[in-house]
């Protein structure tokens, strides 16, 4: 139960749920986020004979990134191979949960990996200190630290699960490789389910890269142990005392992005606070970020959640527009890896270059006559949320952000696709920047058939 309650709030925050969306969170249990990204949260729906455990992550060491401009392989478009650099991750602990179940008479385990405190303020940081070389005046130093951590998705090794911990790296707003640079590079944690207490991994190792303008290594001295796991808990476990529980009714309707045109852009300025920018380098940069979000194929679910009682004809009339009494429509899509993020910035010299755009999400709202949606990052799930970047010097974009927003009438919901048009959200300020958004997107969402589960939830 705590395991799925944990995903359940995760969820919700990457959306900007309210709580019909927090009891309709266990749909992604087991479900595929975004293009290629599997994670293994729990047991899917329909499972049977389920147990679950939940055990701390000792971590001790660092993870570390010295990286250097690389002339072999194109650093002349990021300012002319002027930066070199350190950045640092220190991870200062985690969690382990996994998850036994019987589906079609086989039995099956899942794992997931979470690396320091998710969606806490206290979480794991990555530094960065890398200099800029600026003719006839020495070097310009820009130093920032940003979240890191958060869910790792596992890939499939035989009996093994492999937890490649870049997933855990972040972008600062210095220049330097991308955590997609990185990979091939950083270390793996392997782990056999089930995993028991007192199992020790040591990642220490010493790896070279190069690519995309950079070239350097990646050193690791993390070990990691395996804590003493929490009581395995049956589905049918008997509730708590003083737990209330409560069946509810969700239904649900899968939507697809099928089709995108537009783009969002950033003008970006260094503030004129010398006292600030001199910090981060930013002083007289100025220039244009455009991101185009690639979500052709991103899928997800829009649901209506309430009592069991409820038939769920009476839900499924809101999924498709008309309007409920007392029911609630919310839900979204959140991917891993999607688009691009290209950077075209100028500060004595050019900088140009073209990243994975990473994590996102898109929220999904039904009231008031309007079927509502808003485009931002991926909350504290994914590490990559803050990190909007290319491997040019630039803004953080906040995860709380909305970046772009729009509405279509309620109405589109009884179609099989609606067309919403998301334009970009006002000027923020971010520390050492001053950005200005652009530009829209517009998505065509194809609405897919109507599928309900049955669950408790703890209540009043």
């Amino acid at each position: 139960m705590r395991l799925r309650l944990l995903i359940a709030v995760a969820a919700a925050a990457l959306v900007g749920a309210g709580p019909a969306q927090v009891t309709a969170a266990p749909a992604v249990e087991g479900a595929s986020f975004g293009q290629g990204s599997v994670f293994s949260i729990g047991a899917p729906i329909g499972a049977k004979d389920v147990t679950e455990s939940e055990a701390p992550l000792f971590v001790t060491g660092t993870l570390s990134v010295d990286f250097h401009s690389d002339p072999a392989s194109g650093c002349a478009a990021l300012a002319g191979c002027m930066y070199a650099g350190t950045m640092v991750y220190r991870p200062s602990g985690g969690q382990l949960l996994q998850a036994s179940y019987r589906m079609h008479g086989r039995r099956q385990r899942v794992a997931t990996v979470i690396l320091g405190s998710l969606g806490s303020s206290t979480g794991d940081e990555f530094y960065a200190r890398v200099t800029r070389q600026v003719a006839g005046a020495g070097p310009a130093v820009c130093a920032d630290a940003t979240p890191a951590g958060g869910f790792l998705s596992a890939r499939r090794a035989g009996s093994r699960f492999v937890f490649d911990l870049v997933q855990a790296l972040t972008s600062t707003r210095c220049a330097g490789p991308v955590p997609a640079d990185l990979e091939g590079a950083a270390p793996a944690l392997t782990l056999s389910l089930p995993t028991r207490s007192g199992t020790h991994a040591d990642l220490r190792m010493t790896r070279s890269f190069a690519g995309h303008g950079f070239a350097g290594t990646v050193t690791s001295t993390l070990r990691v142990t395996v804590g003493t796991s929490s009581a395995s808990a049956s589905a049918n476990s008997p509730t708590p005392p003083g737990l209330h529980l409560h069946r509810v009714r969700d239904v649900q309707r899968a939507v697809t992005v099928a089709a995108e045109t537009g783009a969002l852009t950033f003008d970006v300025r260094g503030t004129p606070d010398a006292a600030v920018c001199i910090l981060l380098d930013s002083c007289g940069l100025t220039g244009r970020l455009t991101l185009r979000p690639g979500l052709v194929g991103v899928t997800g679910n829009i649901a209506a959640v309430g009592p069991a009682r409820r038939s769920e004809s009476y839900f499924a009339r809101a999924l498709f527009g008309q309007r409920v009494r007392g029911v609630a429509v919310s839900g979204g899509l959140i991917w891993a890896r999607a688009g691009t993020m290209t950077s075209s910035l100028h500060q004595a010299t050019a900088c140009v270059d073209t990243a994975p755009a990473g994590s996102g999400s898109l929220s999904l709202a039904s009231g008031n006559g309007r079927l509502r949606a808003g485009y931002g990052l991926a909350g504290d799930l994914f590490a990559s949320s803050g990190s909007l970047r290319s491997r040019c010097p630039g803004p953080q974009i906040a995860a709380r952000l909305t970046l772009a927003s729009g509405s279509s009438p309620r109405a589109a919901l009884s179609a099989k696709t609606a067309t919403i048009v998301l334009r970009a959200g006002p000027a923020f300020q971010d520390d050492g920047y001053v950005v200005t958004p652009r530009g829209q997107l517009s998505l065509t969402l194809r609405f897919g058939g109507v599928s309900q589960q049955l669950f408790s939830a703890p209540g009043p």
